[in-house]
């Protein structure tokens, strides 16, 4: 099944010919979808293809139920355990819960340091590290939540669109095959911008005439909350250390080494060796026996989510630029015009301002996509085109500027189709 799915990643190659979406919801919807299942197939597979965790210590109980139970039951280390020198505590968070508070001393000088009684010490924290279980199930499910926008996406509406980019993209070989391309794809356009110009309805004024930017600023959205709420939840599966600021730590620690006495942040979140107590019913009642297990998997675990904390930082940052961006497009229709504009390599027409502006934020999308995929020259014929079915739809009025005429011919329409083949 794995080899399935991995099978399908050049289906979702951001660098197709035709994309819907601009870079930034694709570095979601591909590069971090392609990293979680990657990361999640290598976890189920060690995880549930041999052995994960080692226990020794264990005396009244057998192995592999030892094993058993400390990977269900959870392993702990204690919160007083860390940044200690490695001579007195060579595994970070692991000793014996037993050991004395403090020890008297006696001083060179004679003196004697009496140490308090050990009731009024507090008892050792125990913190349990039970997020391993899960992080197979972690990876899969952040996989689906950087794709479950794109879907929708293409539920909106936008599934609509790429036909149409992709019927313009097929080999042609003669100028009228062309030109009837060209045809099909403006009768298509003009069906959606004249019903976006000339609707006197209310939903097709307040809901038609907008809905695919409203799609597109949901898709954007949908991916900015779900990368904070899947940071936010990675946090929480730690309780000692920080994963937001888990790779700032760790360039720390290898660009200045600390001493000995403090320990990594990687052996913070990814303990190696932790504690673990079982507790059977036997003779004299619950028994409680005390051994040490072994997380071999968490050496490997510690640099995937090194990865995983870049690439959700960078999404992060790259999903609320994104949202800006989407708005700066919603606020300033001149200067997503002009971009236009440079895109497709348009003459500034009056014919064409006149349907940028008034076709709506949904006619403005399509004509951005559309711009963005097919060829430049015959981007502009399309446009033609659709210039001369709404002038003869609605002649009285469509275009108040422009010269009275049968038809929009613009200058460069005069070249032949062959010089675009």
């Amino acid at each position: 099944m794995v080899l399935e799915v991995l099978a399908l990643f050049p289906r979702l190659a951001p660098f197709k010919v035709i994309t819907l979406d601009d870079v930034w919801d694709q570095w979601n919807r591909s590069f971090m979808f392609i990293m979680t299942v990657l990361f999640g197939s290598i976890v189920t597979i060690r995880s549930y293809t041999g052995s994960v965790i080692e226990c020794d210590g264990f005396l009244k109980v057998p192995v592999e139920f030892a094993k058993d139970y400390c990977w269900t039951q959870g392993i702990y280390t204690l919160r007083e355990g860390y940044d200690y020198h490695s001579s007195i505590l060579p595994y970070p968070g692991v000793f014996p819960e037993d050991v004395p508070g403090c020890l008297d001393k006696i001083l060179d000088n004679g003196g004697r340091i009496v140490c308090p009684l050990d009731k009024k010490y507090a008892k050792f924290q125990r913190v349990y590290h039970s997020w391993y279980q899960f992080t197979a199930f972690y990876f899969w499910t952040a996989s689906c939540a950087f794709f479950l926008p794109y879907m929708m996406f293409k539920f909106f509406g936008m599934g609509d669109l790429k036909p149409v980019i992709s019927m313009l993209h097929n080999p042609v070989e003669t100028a009228e095959e062309l030109d009837m391309l060209t045809k099909k794809a403006a009768r298509w356009l003009y069906v959606r911008v004249h019903a976006y110009i000339h609707t006197d309805q209310y939903y097709g004024k307040r809901v038609e005439k907008h809905l695919l930017f409203f799609s597109i600023m949901l898709t954007k959205s949908c991916y900015l909350l779900f990368s904070v709420i899947l940071f936010w939840l990675t946090e929480k599966m730690f309780h000692i250390g920080s994963f937001m600021s888990y790779g700032l730590d760790w360039a720390a620690e290898e660009s200045e080494p600390g001493e000995d006495y403090k320990s990594l942040i990687q052996d913070k979140l990814f303990p190696k060796m932790a504690s673990c107590e079982i507790k059977r019913w036997g003779a004299t009642g619950i028994e409680e026996e005390q051994g040490m297990c072994v997380l071999a998997a968490n050496v490997i675990n510690q640099y995937l989510f090194l990865i995983y904390w870049g690439g959700m930082v960078i999404t992060v940052i790259v999903n609320v630029l994104s949202v800006l961006i989407a708005l700066s497009n919603l606020c300033f229709i001149e200067g997503a015009y002009r971009n236009l504009l440079a895109t497709a390599f348009l003459r500034d027409e009056p014919a064409y301002s006149e349907i940028w502006r008034k076709s709506g934020t949904s006619g403005r999308v399509i004509l951005q996509l559309i711009a963005k995929n097919v060829n430049p020259k015959i981007f502009e014929h399309v446009l033609n085109e659709l210039v001369n079915l709404l002038r003869m739809a609605d002649r009285s009025g469509f275009d108040s500027r422009a010269e009275e005429e049968d038809e929009f011919v613009h200058p460069d329409n005069e070249m032949e189709f062959e010089d675009t083949l």
